[in-house]
């Protein structure tokens, strides 16, 4: 995983969703995503990928 790319952006997510840390190769794939597909760059993409960093935790609780 080329996670230096993304990792500042990752870490400012996760300073926001702590409990994503397990999440944080999906957050790297959001990142990936949103840059070569939508050509949206990450510093753009960081509320989206917050929202979405949520939603997984709140998925992860539902299933518990």
């Amino acid at each position: 995983m080329d996670g230096d790319r993304y990792e500042k952006h990752i870490q400012a997510v996760l300073e926001k969703v702590p409990e994503a840390e397990c999440w944080a190769e999906s957050l790297f794939e959001s990142f990936r995503q949103f840059e070569e597909e939508y050509f949206i760059p990450p510093q753009d993409a960081i509320r989206t990928v917050i929202r979405l960093a949520k939603k997984l935790i709140e998925n992860e609780d539902k299933e518990e």
